[in-house]
């Protein structure tokens, strides 16, 4: 999400990829560099659990750089709530069963430790194939 005044242009950006290795490595450390964030990244709000943003190759995962937009959201189960990783998982995979609008999810396990990604809702891929943000535009008025 960018929240600007003023619209923004699209950047192409880049992808730096991950090994299951290197994956596993960002994840890990993600307690020192939160969101995993290096100097070519964009930042995201951060909630309850520590996450890392993804892009889903044709060859694996890999970290946006320089303005990509993710396509997905790894979130790191948190020691104050275990089961939160597996409560997201189900409590989406049940909505979907429901026939609600729901983001995708998978469970994947990094480390002896369950993991959970979640596909982007905010992503659209336009009339050329190019992913982007889905612009929402938002207004505050003040009471006169």
């Amino acid at each position: 999400m960018v929240v600007s005044a003023n619209e923004q242009d699209e950047r192409a950006g880049g992808a730096i990829a991950y090994d299951s290795a290197s994956l596993a490595d960002e994840v890990a450390g993600l307690d020192e560099r939160p969101l995993a964030l290096y100097d070519d990244s964009e930042l995201s709000i951060p909630g309850l659990q520590n996450k890392l943003l993804l892009i889903r190759t044709d060859t694996g995962w890999a970290r946006p750089a320089g303005g990509r937009p993710s396509t997905h959201i790894l979130k790191v189960e948190d020691r104050r709530f275990p089961g939160l990783v597996a409560l997201e998982h189900a409590a989406m995979t049940v909505a979907h069963r429901l026939g609600l609008t729901t983001a995708e999810t998978e469970i994947i396990n990094l480390g002896g430790i369950d993991r959970i990604i979640v596909s982007r809702f905010d992503r659209i891929v336009d009339g050329g194939g190019q992913l982007c943000r889905a612009i929402r535009k938002t207004s505050v008025k003040r009471p006169v």
